[in-house]
């Protein structure tokens, strides 16, 4: 607490050194300045003169104008100066809200709410002291605060302002470490709330003037003092003596204060999010994890679930209400103690919601998804309706059935087998239905509610049945010969920002999700399609909030939308171990404006497997896969906590992550086999990365030794023979197509004339690895020049005569150089090595080279 300097030179403009230091910190000019107002005018008052350009600005003020300040902002703060000189106004109207003429001005130039109100904090307190008595819900924070926060205001910002109104009312601390920099523990408290260091220096500067006072010589900078000046220096000083005898008779009760602040302010920075209470209609799994983010995030999430607190989401602590998401009244009792209604369930009363959003109360800032999204989406007639007007979206085709006979005629169009499918609540295999034949369409009807009624044809010749209108409705879906289906999650957030996780496939086991590998193995240029159709679609829906998109992969390489869940989906249970951020974090940062997350994988393969209900209802057995996953590497256990095991009915999950596709198929191995060739990992295993050719089976027992050494590795290869002599034009496609095919390097074995290898690196980009085979003739030297005096421009690395095993370790070392995993398992292959070497020193040693030598003879 020293005041400016009282000598400045012309680069300083009288700056003190905390307004030097704040400039170090890369600081916005313009706020510089605007902040020097504050100071430069308490100490000398407002000029009393004033041209019509300038509006009664100080020449500082000017000058902060010729940095490019905000009218708004420079208006605002000079609220505070004109306030501390004059106190405010004792006569305000209702409009004004206690405003000085000068902050209606300010609210004429567009000034942010927010920050209008955190500046009156200031002025306010200044005027009339902290306020003594606050309520709980308040955490001693003035009306004045509580409106600020009511604007969405930066809990850091509105921490730093507080400090400046808390330290004028108690004066600052006199004994500070080297390094606090003089701060007092609420300034370094809310440093920790991530401010701007520019900033934190900025703010001091007005609470250390107005305690010292400048000095009584100034430069000309200083723009002469007016006798309000001296008397507000007079009442600092003072307050100041007050503050320094009240700490040396009152340490213990400064300290108490302090410490009150200081938790005021953490509470103001934790309440920032958590004052909004979310509502979710639904409490199953999809709730008890979006728990589990809502925690981490300290946000306040109610959820409403016929189960109530016994829910799997009202298990975890939550609050939760006892009723349906179906029923008016209990929707409206979830309405009430929320700020945000949001689903984890898309079968729910979306009329009602679509009524509470058209006619919301005080506390319900909105309905995420829109209720119209939901609606939309329920129906998947029209859902697929809406899609077919989107550019960029194509769907299978499709059909509305409303009798025996119009299903007849979707068979005549579509051919048989065809999908039948509820227009409404289905999911998980419910709602759909088969047609392999016209005699499969009774059966059918049955299995999807369809109630009947006998109708007369107008010709007269047959009894048509048609389908009840109150009962399930129905449409038709043209059979897709799929090879994939594929998922995309998508977020959309506020104004509109749209981002994409990575595609996935899925298995299913009867139509119930089973597996999702991620990424998809899929060539890029499918999966950019994807993922732009299914952005595309989320981007027409109107409400923030996370989307499962589901699509499928043709032979032919075409994607077509499936349908759409406007919620957390099972396709993204895996964004929990493998994402930057998950789903259900990403679902509540829409819905509640927060800034969108990463979308983006932090590892490089990852597999969910769902824990299903066994069809024998036995947990032992439903239970296993949980069990199992404990002992897997990577493999991180969901259980949903729902009581009692049905068939098919979803019990937990199970994510492993992996750094590559070959140890995500071990692991997943571990797991479950089933659960591995399901999801497709060990026919990807079986693709081959290294390429073993030879020019003649008689080579085949050299070549023996690199294709066990690829084994012991865990690599996959494929083994085959190429002549370049008596097969070119094998050998031609062979090396043409290699890198096509997914190989990443080529060993090539060859005798006498030995042009294979040197053939095949002249036809592909990839690695080539020439073996000598040794020949009866010239014992493999003819092979070894041969090999290894390729030209310039076509490099062959070449081994040792009859060395195949070095070109299978030398295979492993190419695919290490992109595979963290090999490297690992190569380092350990050496220091086995090393160890075999050490044990035969060890018993030569012992035993003497003699016996050593015997028993090597022996062997």
């Amino acid at each position: 607490m020293t005041g400016p300097s009282t000598t400045t030179s012309p680069s300083s403009h009288g700056r003190s050194p905390v307004m030097m230091e704040a400039k170090g910190q890369h600081s916005d000019p313009a706020m510089e300045a605007q902040l020097r107002i504050v100071t430069d005018s308490l100490m000398t008052g407002p000029s009393t003169t004033t041209s019509p350009s300038s509006h009664g600005r100080s020449p500082v003020m000017m000058e902060a104008k010729g940095q490019h300040s905000d009218p708004a902002m420079e208006a605002q703060l000079r609220i505070v100066t004109d306030s501390l000189m004059t106190g405010p106004s004792t006569t305000t109207s209702p409009s004004s809200h206690g405003r000085s003429p000068v902050m209606m001005e300010a609210k004429g130039q567009h000034s942010d709410p927010a920050m209008e109100a955190q500046l009156r904090i200031v002025t306010d307190s200044l005027m009339t002291g902290p306020s003594t008595t606050t309520s709980p819900s308040s955490h001693g924070r003035s009306p004045v605060m509580m409106e600020a926060k009511g604007q969405h205001s930066d809990p850091a910002m509105e921490a730093q302002l507080r400090i400046v109104t808390d330290s004028l009312m108690t004066g600052p601390s006199t004994t500070t470490s080297p390094s606090s920099h003089g701060r007092s523990p609420v300034m370094m408290e809310a440093k920790g709330q991530h401010s701007d260091p520019a900033m934190e220096a900025q703010l001091r500067i007005v609470t250390d003037s107005l305690m010292t006072g400048p000095s009584t010589t100034t430069s000309p900078s200083s723009h002469g003092r007016s006798p309000k000046a001296d008397k507000a220096e007079h009442i600092a000083k003072e307050a100041l003596r007050v503050a320094q005898r009240a700490e040396k008779h009152a340490q213990g009760a400064e300290v108490a204060a302090e410490m009150s602040v200081m938790m005021q302010v953490g509470m103001i920075a934790a309440d920032s999010m958590g004052d909004t209470n979310n509502g979710v209609l639904g409490g199953g799994q999809l709730g008890r994890m979006m728990a589990d983010s809502a925690h981490r995030l300290g946000l306040q999430v109610v959820v409403l679930d016929p189960l109530g607190a016994d829910s799997p989401a009202g298990q975890t602590g939550l609050r939760a209400v006892a009723g349906s998401f179906t029923k008016e009244e209990d929707i409206a009792t979830l309405a009430e103690q929320c700020d945000v209604l949001t689903v984890e369930i898309e079968h729910v009363n979306a009329s009602f919601l679509q009524q509470l959003q058209d006619n919301k109360s005080a506390n319900l800032q909105g309905v995420h998804p829109a209720p119209a999204t939901i609606a939309l989406i329920q129906d998947k007639y029209q859902q697929k309706q809406f899609f077919t007007e989107v550019k960029g979206i194509s769907v299978a085709p499709f059909d509305i059935v409303t009798s025996l006979q119009s299903a007849r005629q979707v068979g005549e169009s579509f051919g048989y087998p065809y999908m039948l499918k509820s227009r409404r609540f289905a999911y998980d295999g419910r709602g759909n239905a088969v047609v392999k034949s016209e005699k499969d369409l009774v059966d059918a009807f049955e299995k999807l509610g369809a109630k009947l009624l006998a109708t007369q044809e107008k010709d007269g010749k047959t009894d048509e049945k048609l389908i009840a209108e109150e009962e399930a409705k129905l449409y038709a879906e043209k059979w897709v010969p799929f090879v994939k289906e594929l998922a995309v999650m998508v977020v959309k957030g506020a104004d509109g920002d749209v981002r994409a996780y990575p595609v996935v496939e899925t298995t299913q086991r009867d139509s119930i999700c089973d597996t999702v590998l991620a990424p998809a193995q899929i060539p890029e240029d499918v999966a950019k399609r994807a993922s732009e159709m299914a952005q595309t679609a989320v981007a027409q829906l109107e409400g923030r909030g996370i989307y499962g998109v589901e699509l499928f992969l043709t032979a032919s390489g075409e994607v077509l939308l499936n349908e759409i869940a406007p919620r957390p989906h099972n396709s993204g249970h895996y964004t929990i171990e493998a994402c930057e951020t998950d789903q259900f974090e990403q679902h509540l940062r829409a819905i509640t404006g927060l800034p969108l997350g990463s979308c983006a994988l932090r590892v490089p393969a990852a597999l969910m497997v769902n824990v299903l209900g066994d069809p024998t209802s036995s947990e032992d057995v439903s239970f296993s896969l949980l069990r199992n996953s404990l002992s897997v590497p990577g493999a991180a256990a969901h259980f949903y906590g729902k009581a009692g095991v049905r068939p098919g009915r979803k019990l937990g999950h199970v994510t492993i992550t992996a750094p590559n596709l070959e140890e995500l198929t071990k692991r997943a191995t571990l797991l479950s086999p089933e659960a591995a060739k399901n999801a497709g990992l060990l026919a990807l295993e079986r693709k081959p990365l290294i390429g073993i050719v030879m020019g003649s089976d008689s080579d085949l027992p050299t070549m023996a030794a690199a294709a066990d050494m690829l084994e012991k590795f865990g690599v996959p290869y494929e083994l085959t023979i190429v002549s370049a002599h008596r097969t070119p034009a094998r050998m031609y496609e062979y090396a043409q197509n290699a890198a096509k095919r997914g190989l990443k390097a080529i060993i090539a074995g060859a005798g006498g004339a030995a042009h294979l290898p040197g053939m095949i690196a002249a036809l592909t980009p990839l690695p080539v690895i020439g073996v000598p085979v040794k020949t009866s003739t010239l014992n493999g030297e003819d092979s070894l020049l041969s090999i290894v005096q390729m030209p310039r421009g076509v490099p062959v690395a070449t081994v040792a005569i009859g060395n195949s095993t070095n070109a299978g370790l030398l295979a492993v070392r190419i695919l290490g150089a992109g595979d963290d995993s090999l490297i690992d398992t190569m380092a350990t292959f050496l220091d086995t090595q090393k160890r075999e070497v050490d044990e035969k020193i060890e018993t030569m040693a012992s035993k003497g080279w003699k016996e050593y030598l015997q028993n090597m003879k022996n062997h």
